[in-house]
């Protein structure tokens, strides 16, 4: 059976906590809380299939490209290599690819990403660094900009500092690992795509298991991807 595309993302599923992490103080966690007293799903939130990645021989030439170049460039200013590009998939009218580097002594991989959207007239743009190390038990150490928006399964510890410049990231994720008996990461092609792929799939069972992810026929992604393109 081919694995689906995406996921649809059961916002019911979340606790209060989570939601909290999720948007922050904000007054869309309000509007949030109240839809989960009410049980109402959050809509048209679709979770894409990690696993199925795409390798990429060249940056794409558009604006996501040029976005996680430019996030890359700060990343291998800090003495990281860059050895692969990848895309994970999109629905339509959204583009997104990330930049993988190693760093100088192949314990850390620092993961550079960016998206674009235009839906409803509305264009949105993000980036996203990240930061990896593996201990021996196959555990994960995660430092990265962004905020939380699914639960991370029991395996990956991942501290976050949103709105901090890549500097600042690569720094704390050091010191994070400072004296932790750190394993050497996959950092050629193949090897990380391993990798990348056998730990997507985990955190897909986990959060399906969960009931937070629930898979989409290919005939429902269809159906949304053209009604995006006629947005």
């Amino acid at each position: 059976m081919d694995e689906p595309e995406f996921y649809r993302f059961n916002s019911l599923a979340l606790t209060v906590k989570q939601y909290y992490e999720w948007q922050g103080p904000t007054p869309s966690l309000a509007l949030l809380l109240l839809q989960k007293l009410l049980r109402i799903r959050v809509p048209n939130v679709y979770w894409p299939n990690p696993s199925l990645v795409e390798v990429l021989e060249h940056l794409p030439a558009s604006v996501a490209g040029h976005l996680a170049r430019a996030l890359a460039n700060q990343v291998a200013a800090e003495g990281f290599e860059p050895f692969l590009c990848y895309r994970t998939p999109t629905m339509a009218n959204t583009e997104g690819c990330t930049i993988a580097l190693r760093g100088p002594d192949r314990r850390i991989v620092a993961l550079a990403a960016a998206s674009i959207s235009r839906v409803g007239g509305v264009e949105s743009r993000a980036t996203q660094l990240g930061c990896l190390s593996l201990r021996p038990d196959g555990t994960e150490i995660g430092t990265t900009d962004a905020r939380p928006f699914l639960p991370r399964p029991p395996w990956v510890t991942v501290e976050r500092y949103p709105g901090q410049s890549p500097r600042v990231i690569i720094e704390r994720h050091r010191a994070r690992i400072l004296g932790e008996p750190i394993e050497v990461c996959p950092t050629d092609g193949p090897a990380y795509l391993s990798f990348f792929v056998e730990s997507s799939r985990k955190t897909i069972a986990f959060l399906q298991e969960r009931g937070i992810l629930t898979p989409m026929s290919a005939a429902e992604v269809t159906k949304i991807k053209a009604r995006r393109t006629r947005a």
